[in-house]
């Protein structure tokens, strides 16, 4: 690192740079103006030799060339592109306001960079995470495009098709049991991950056409089949839901590294017999979140249910993980997606999803979900930059998913025999 001369036409903004550009007339170009007239430019640019990129002092280069300067002094940097755009953030973070949307993208990029340590820019893991999540929801598609899914007349998917979702194939699907070793050694292959977060049947025996409300309500599905509306595996006795639960703990005991966390939705029936299973399997359960709805369900019962719980707690064998606030509460209150149509009978809200893994895992890390519904676990983790590993047991159930995610990512994201297969692109003769 050396200071030296260069003229000012080798001198290249950086394309990237995050911060915002000052204007003439602006208060703070003003001041730095009328501070380099004064006492001259006391902190010299930084420039780097590789990329012919400034890294830092934009504004002051702004006010030199704008002043007629054909060469300026230099603080000259010889680093790789990733090194410059981490030592910019640095650079940066101290004054000035941020351009968020090229902050986020910027670190987004960072993070995933092998070499890199993304809190060298000075902010703090926590701080990046918030950032590029932010920059997920601003840059998400609109929910409402998923209320253009419709469903096929027959599943398209068929029991044991594994579909790859993502530009790289980075989620698997896989039309499965997950009570079945065989079915969730395909799926994970060789590969664990740092979270899980799923939706099991309650054992409630749900069926929303038969809710006071419904105006289905009596009536049978297509071909005079009971509604299929109801869940796979919902309607097991309590003793049966005993003797089931604990395979399904097998798989998140497989699926899951040490000090991974877990957050399993349940009902209030079977709420502790939950507690207790995990706690005999060696899990830590560490707290019960409880989502607060805007409005209650309409049932039977002398009280109408508003809330729902979700046990949090992690694998034992390594120090849990945790990337949230400090001042994160168990106290959820989040709206439902504001779609016309949900796609599955308890569909969770992605917000419900993203936070859990926001605060539990990082970017590149895989997230399993065992119950993938309608594959709002799926959403979630491919909207924070985290790959999905899913299982959902209902052909008709893997199409919504396949759906409901080509409709926020584009039939772009996915190869083109899912495409052509799921109806997404011109010519399609599928259902």
């Amino acid at each position: 690192m050396q200071v030296r001369s260069i003229e000012v036409q080798k001198i290249n903004p950086a394309p990237y740079n995050p911060r915002k550009d000052l204007k003439p007339g602006d208060p703070e170009y003003e001041k730095l103006q009328r501070s380099i007239e004064t006492y001259g430019c006391v902190e010299p640019p930084v420039w780097n030799r590789q990329t012919g990129h400034l890294v830092g002092g934009h504004q002051r280069f702004k006010v030199l060339k704008a002043r007629g300067d054909a060469e300026i002094d230099v603080v000259e940097v010889d680093l790789s592109l990733a090194d410059e755009k981490a030592l910019n953030i640095a650079l940066n973070k101290i004054d000035g306001a941020w351009d968020e949307g090229k902050l986020a993208e910027l670190l987004t990029e960072l993070v995933v960079e092998p070499d890199i340590d993304a809190t060298v820019t000075g902010f703090y893991g926590v701080e990046i995470e918030h950032l590029i999540a932010d920059l997920a929801k601003d840059t998400e598609l609109d929910l409402e495009a998923l209320d253009e899914v419709e469903e096929p007349a027959e599943p398209i998917t068929k029991p044991g098709d594994l579909i790859c979702l993502g530009p790289s194939g980075e989620h698997r699907l896989l039309c499965g049991e997950v009570v079945s070793p065989a079915d969730v050694a395909r799926l994970l292959g060789n590969e664990r991950a740092s979270m899980n977060h799923t939706d099991p049947p309650y054992g409630v025996s749900y069926d929303r056409n038969k809710r006071p409300t419904s105006a289905k309500r009596g009536k049978t599905g297509p071909s005079g089949k009971p509604s299929e509306d109801r869940i796979i595996n919902d309607n097991l006795t309590p003793r049966q839901y005993a003797r089931w639960f604990p395979k399904v703990l097998e798989a998140l005991d497989e699926s899951l590294i040490p000090g991974g966390a877990f957050y399993i939705w349940n009902a209030h029936k079977c709420f502790g017999l939950m507690h207790d299973l995990l706690t005999e399997r060696k899990f830590k359960v560490s707290s019960t979140i409880t989502w607060a709805k805007e409005s209650f369900s309409p049932g039977f019962g002398d009280y109408n249910e508003q809330v729902e719980y979700c046990l949090y707690g992690y694998k034992a064998g390594a120090r849990h993980r945790w990337y949230g606030p400090r001042n994160a509460s168990t106290l959820w209150d989040v709206h439902r997606d504001r779609t016309r149509e949900y796609k599955h009978p308890t569909q969770k809200p992605l917000e419900l999803a993203e936070r859990a893994i926001r605060n539990s895992s990082k970017r590149g890390e895989i997230v399993f979900d065992p119950f993938l519904g309608s594959g709002t676990t799926l959403l979630a983790a491919a909207a924070l930059g985290r790959r999905c590993l899913g299982m959902e047991i209902d052909p008709r159930d893997c199409d919504t998913i396949v759906r409901r995610y080509i409709a926020l990512a584009g039939p772009q994201a996915v190869p083109p025999e899912v495409a052509q297969a799921y109806s997404w692109t011109q010519g399609s003769s599928a259902a």
